[in-house]
């Protein structure tokens, strides 16, 4: 008899540790968000990899208490997010005989070749995160999605290979670890947060996520259900507030608050007018103003110069303007008003605000910069099948290889 359980997911970022408790009812089609813990941590990554491990372990630890604590559940097992621009990508082929004499392709046969895709040669200092199916082929018939229950007598797989420096998923890993906390499993970030804010059909139609973190930005970009491009770039929200201390000459903190209460981009002034003055004495402990053109320009000209690297990028997947879905923005970076409007200007796309799909949350998760954290339990209600199952998998090659055809799944109409 199935009985309710739980995922926890936890996303150690640049500027703060989320953690997200999300509970699964037997039958259930979608996993529900009872806690949510988010703890600040200024200085314990850099650029995705961690530089101090005790303050990135003691903010993990605060994470899981306050979403134990909301979610009245303690947790002893969880997925984490990974990213940083120490991630790379390549693409693999495998190719095997169908098994069965009568031609019928099993799920055997597709574990068997997805097995012999994830041989390659890799630095020794790198670990394989993800093994993903982008397509199958049967005796030369190309785009074939779901080769279950096919008939065939040679099957090839052209995957997407996912990989990381092992000693920073091993970093991660201790940071959970510390905590008293098993790891189910590392989840590319931008693969996790796809999971929470995309649906099939944008995946199908065309369609990109970006991502703007605390200090970088990742961009995916999907089309016809594959991920056909994906990039992290070294700009994040942080350094608008870096910024925003040298333009004013505060504190990093002073400049968090005013980016935070008073930021804002895509802003139009008309210069005929006399300058309109911004008093920041209550920021600042001291009389002081500042011409709000010059406040939102510093905030805008770090915007535009990621949205630059975001059209190079889109230009480089051959998707400039070519994607009917558009963009979908998440990361606390997307928060800042006048931003979506921004990216839909520079683009020409459509935009939205990410928003959970898959996954029940109430209002507090539903912020964009739990994207990651709740992509992370929607990727383990799909591992775990609805079952509540429990093995360690996902870090061997066996479980690469369960992982890849639940992937798949994930993307059949």
């Amino acid at each position: 008899m199935s009985h309710p359980y739980v995922i926890c997911g936890i996303d150690i970022g640049n500027t703060a540790v989320k953690a997200v408790i999300a509970r699964v009812e037997p039958g259930s089609s979608q996993p529900e968000v009872i806690g949510v813990g988010t703890i600040p941590s200024t200085s314990a990554l850099r650029a995705g990899e961690v530089v101090d491990m005790k303050e990135a372990t003691e903010a993990t630890r605060a994470a899981l208490q306050q979403a134990s604590a909301m979610a009245g559940i303690p947790i002893r097992r969880a997925y984490l997010a990974v990213s940083g621009l120490h991630i790379g990508t390549q693409v693999s082929k495998g190719t095997i005989a169908v098994g069965r004499a009568d031609g019928e392709i099993t799920a055997g046969d597709i574990e068997r070749v997805l097995g012999t895709a994830q041989v390659v040669s890799l630095p020794p200092n790198r670990e394989i995160i993800h093994v993903i199916p982008r397509e199958f082929i049967i005796d030369g018939t190309e785009h074939v999605r779901d080769p279950l229950g096919m008939k065939g007598v040679r099957l090839e797989a052209d995957v997407l290979i996912v990989h990381g420096l092992s000693r920073h998923l091993k970093n991660i890993g201790k940071c959970a670890n510390e905590c008293g906390v098993e790891v189910a499993g590392f989840v590319f970030a931008p693969l996790a947060a796809s999971m929470a804010v995309l649906d099939k059909h944008q995946k199908e139609f065309g369609v990109a996520h970006l991502d703007f973190g605390g200090g970088t930005a990742s961009l995916t970009v999907w089309d016809q259900a594959d991920m056909v491009h994906s990039a992290m770039m070294r700009v994040g929200s942080r350094h608008i507030t870096n910024d925003l201390a040298i333009l004013l000459k505060t504190s990093l903190d002073t400049a968090e608050q005013i980016k935070l209460q008073l930021g804002a981009v895509n802003e139009r002034w008309d210069r005929r007018k006399k300058p309109e003055l911004v008093d920041l004495s209550a920021y600042m402990d001291e009389p002081f103003t500042v011409q709000r053109r010059d406040l939102m320009g510093a905030i805008e000209a770090r915007t535009r110069e990621l949205l630059d690297m975001v059209h190079d990028e889109l230009k480089k997947a051959g998707k400039d303007g070519l994607l009917p879905a558009g963009v979908v923005v998440s990361g606390g970076g997307s928060k800042l008003p006048g931003f979506a409007a921004l990216v839909r200007d520079t683009l020409e796309l459509p935009v939205r605000i990410a928003k959970p799909v898959g996954v029940e949350a109430f209002d507090a998760a539903m912020d964009p910069s739990f994207s990651v954290a709740i992509g992370l339990v929607a990727w383990g209600f799909t591992q775990e099948g609805g079952e509540g199952h429990r093995s360690t998998e996902l870090t061997t090659v066996g479980g690469w290889i369960k992982e890849g055809v639940a992937w798949l799944k994930n993307f059949l109409p």
